[in-house]
């Protein structure tokens, strides 16, 4: 291994937590994925990290962009999340331009913090599809619980990738529908700024398991 990378390369490596993996074996298994002896594997963050360190963030670095190939990524995810007989009801709508920003901060009431996030991410739900399986119900309950699991999914993906996000679900609906020129059928559900946080992360209280569960044995 040390004629195949630096010193200075080993440190680096091992400040981001990078493992190197070799076996006698020209494959191993790993999670469930086969790969190739020799190769280096960029640990992710566990499911418990994960979750305790995604928090919404409200203040953001103007001066870091989140990429396209970031952005993907983070629309990837929320595909794969879980919704009613898999009809999968979401369209996502992607805000870079500044001008569309800046309108949207008027619908959310104010919170200027939108504007200098990198990219905003608004999740709609299409009422057509739900409803033309799920009538009512599919409207009124199903398309919230799918949007929200799939908006989740870019929360976590995003926090993954070093990035921030604030969950922001009060705004003028008619506004958010104008400044998106969406169409009748599309229900803006959330709108979430997403980029580089500018300030620290801090835990917030959580309530106490037994004062939120109930178990039926």
């Amino acid at each position: 291994m040390n004629q195949l990378m630096s010193k200075k390369w080993l440190k680096k490596l091992l400040e981001l937590k990078v493992y190197l993996l070799a076996t006698s074996n020209p494959y191993f298994l790993i999670n469930g994925f086969f790969l190739e002896q020799n190769c280096v594997i960029l640990r992710h963050m566990e499911f418990e990290e994960l979750i305790k360190k995604r928090h919404c963030v409200r203040r953001f670095d103007p001066k870091k962009e989140v990429s396209n190939e970031q952005i993907e990524k983070l629309l990837k995810a929320a595909t794969l999340a879980p919704s009613e007989g898999n009809i999968q009801p979401w369209i996502f709508v992607v805000v870079k331009k500044q001008e569309a920003k800046q309108k949207l901060t008027d619908a959310i009431f104010g919170q200027t913090a939108i504007e200098k996030a990198s990219v905003i991410i608004i999740t709609c739900i299409n009422l057509n599809i739900t409803a033309e399986k799920y009538s009512e119900r599919g409207i009124s309950l199903y398309s919230i619980q799918s949007t929200a699991a799939a908006t989740e999914h870019i929360f976590l993906a995003l926090t993954d990738m070093g990035l921030s996000a604030c969950w922001i679900g009060a705004f003028d609906e008619d506004k958010v529908k104008e400044i998106l020129d969406l169409k009748p059928n599309l229900r803006p559900v959330v709108i979430m700024p997403v980029g580089y946080s500018a300030e620290e992360a801090f835990l917030t209280d959580r309530k106490d398991i037994s004062k939120i569960s109930k178990i039926i044995e």
